[in-house]
């Protein structure tokens, strides 16, 4: 493969941050359960509800982020809409290991999915 345009390195470098931001969701969200058994959730009822709302406010705070990181994308560049997720979502998976009880789980994941909504879906949404 020739690098010979600048877009085509910009295209790889996207790929390559993409790729590692996923695989960051992919492995880590299959361990939540097992996370808040260690943070007391000890009835398999409540830790189940309690997985649905973790992984729900994620979910849902990805969606409602996702048009404000895409307009803003627009406006400021591309470039910082890859870095923002990359090391603000970095941040928040940390602060995550460090909860005492499912809430202040959901609540770090809430923020996560905040931080790092991701832009790319936003151009849809536009006219």
């Amino acid at each position: 493969m020739s690098f010979d345009s600048s877009w085509r390195r910009t295209y790889v470098a996207l790929a390559v941050a993409m790729s590692v931001t996923s695989l960051d969701n992919g492995f880590g969200y299959p361990y939540i359960p097992l996370l808040l058994r260690d943070l007391g959730v000890s009835d398999p009822a409540e830790e189940r509800i309690w997985a649905g709302v973790v992984f729900s406010v994620i979910e849902l705070t990805f969606a409602l982020s996702a048009p404000l990181w895409g307009l803003l994308a627009d406006r400021i560049g591309r470039k910082p809409m890859v870095l923002r997720p990359t090391l603000l979502g970095g941040a928040t998976i940390i602060a995550a290991t460090f909860t005492a009880s499912a809430p202040q789980l959901a609540a770090v994941l809430a923020l996560h999915g905040l931080l790092t909504g991701q832009p790319w879906h936003a151009s849809r949404w536009r006219p």
